[in-house]
């Protein structure tokens, strides 16, 4: 199956040549009688996985005519198509891969393009793109892409059983294809098949020899032995991979992160601050990769390690500057606030988190109050409960989280009114029945205030908290 892989690329190569030169220093009317040379050429290319010379093939042979030109090839609006999804342009990319199955419905090629843009527009759709990605199948089952695709959809949802076959299928259709095996083994390692991503590693090390791919197997080796907890070994590989290319930031950060196991804190503070220098000099990438906001955590945890208070909470400020979301490093903060009495520096975090959180600040509030709340003195919960219903976004749903949570707690059989942990559970759930209340009431008065505000019979304009004192 290899050599016919290898063959095939050498014969698509081959003629790659044969046909650029066909069509070299051709004038706009020329081509236009090289329709069939232009399309058979964007199908060596889209074969041999050429996406950085996507955008060189449509601006040599396809932008000169005019893309009304190939208003009738099924190929050539799929190839325009595929330029835009290279350029995140995936509403573009949408209206011209449409066009493409309008002229042709059997195009597997244009069909699991429309499948990836239907998951990018709607993250939330996973389901619909794997039907789509079934329905490519159906057309062509031995369409190595397609198995890839479904398989990373299958891992989104947690089905280990489908995942694991087409991700093996697609390795089968195209072996010599390194991401494949890559992609597959980081996929055992979040299934906590350790031993199975070790086994495959091996497998493939003396298969794929060149710099770039030896440094990712390093990385991958990194990984096994970092979950395994097994520190020295991980920052070996971490290291081997630095020797390989030290100006790729990913091996300074996994040096950084097995020097942490292995409680070296300053020194791992240095590697990752020299990961995030590589990083940010990596010109080639997207915005979103040139986040920090993880490095910047891990950082902050080296320096609570240091017991140096100040240069963590700069750190984790940091994580949040470069994601508002990161809901890791609000608790952090939350967390020394605590440790350093500031109760208003903590409600402030608080309502800072709920805002820029949204479905994730469920997970937040609940974490603090079961692991932290308890350190905060009882006059100040009630301004916190307070706090959660002022942020309107989810307050029901935070407020019920922890009504049942404290209501769970208060039912154990072991339970004691006198302990002051009990107490504090008391208190949370008294609270937190009190202020769902007035969440809901408010919800009510919301929509009358809108109704009193519009009547011309009422001239005084009354607010909502007006309607709820009386």
């Amino acid at each position: 199956m290899l050599k016919n892989q290898q063959s095939e690329n050498k014969q698509l190569l081959q003629e790659k040549s044969v046909l650029e030169n066909q069509l070299k220093e051709m004038k706009i009317d020329q081509l236009k009688d090289k329709v069939g040379i232009i399309e058979r050429l964007s199908y060596v290319y889209y074969e041999l996985d050429l996406k950085s010379e996507y955008k060189g093939f449509l601006d040599k042979f396809v932008t000169p005519l005019g893309y009304d030109y190939f208003n009738n090839s099924s190929e050539i609006m799929f190839f325009i198509g595929l330029g835009h999804f290279q350029d995140f342009k995936y509403k573009e990319s949408e209206f011209y891969i449409k066009k493409s199955l309008e002229i042709n419905p059997q195009n597997y090629k244009a069909l699991n393009t429309l499948a990836c843009i239907t998951v990018e527009l709607n993250p939330q759709q996973k389901y619909q793109y794997i039907e789509t990605l079934k329905q490519v199948l159906r057309i062509k089952e031995d369409y190595y892409r397609a198995h890839f695709n479904i398989a990373t959809a299958y891992e989104d949802i947690n089905d280990f059983q489908n995942a694991e076959y087409h991700y093996k299928r697609s390795i089968e259709l195209n072996p010599e294809l390194f991401k494949l095996y890559y992609t597959y083994i980081y996929f055992l390692l979040s299934f906590n098949k350790l031993n199975d991503a070790l086994k495959t590693i091996k497998q493939i090390e003396v298969k794929f020899t060149q710099d770039q791919q030896v440094y990712d197997i390093y990385q991958l080796y990194f990984q096994c032995y970092f979950e395994q907890n097994q520190f020295e070994i991980s920052y070996k590989y971490a290291q081997m991979s630095i020797e390989i290319d030290s100006e790729q930031f990913s091996g300074h950060i996994n040096s950084g992160n097995a020097l942490f196991g292995l409680g070296q804190y300053e020194r791992a503070i240095e590697s990752i601050q020299m990961g995030i220098q590589k990083k940010l000099k990596d010109t080639s990438k997207g915005k979103d990769f040139l986040r920090c906001n993880i490095e910047h955590y891990n950082i902050g945890l080296c320096n609570l390690q240091l017991n140096k208070l100040n240069d963590a909470l700069q750190s984790f400020e940091k994580s949040i500057q470069e994601d508002k979301s990161y809901n890791s490093s609000y608790k952090q903060i939350m967390k020394i606030y605590l440790q350093k009495q500031n109760y208003t520096g903590f409600l402030d975090v608080f309502e800072q988190s709920v805002q820029n959180t949204q479905n994730k600040n469920k997970s937040i509030i609940k974490s603090f109050v079961i692991d932290h709340g308890f350190q905060i003195p009882v006059s100040r919960i009630e301004s916190f409960m307070q706090k959660i219903v002022l942020n309107s976004i989810n307050n029901n749903v935070i407020l019920n989280s922890i009504h049942k949570q404290m209501k769970e707690e208060t039912a154990k059989s072991g339970y004691s009114q006198t302990s002051k942990r009990q107490i504090y559970y008391s208190i949370y759930q008294l609270l937190s029945e009190k202020y769902l209340r007035i969440s809901q009431t408010i919800e009510i008065l919301t929509s009358y205030e809108k109704i009193i505000k519009n009547s011309l019979q009422f001239q005084q304009k009354y607010s909502i908290w007006d309607l709820l004192i009386d």
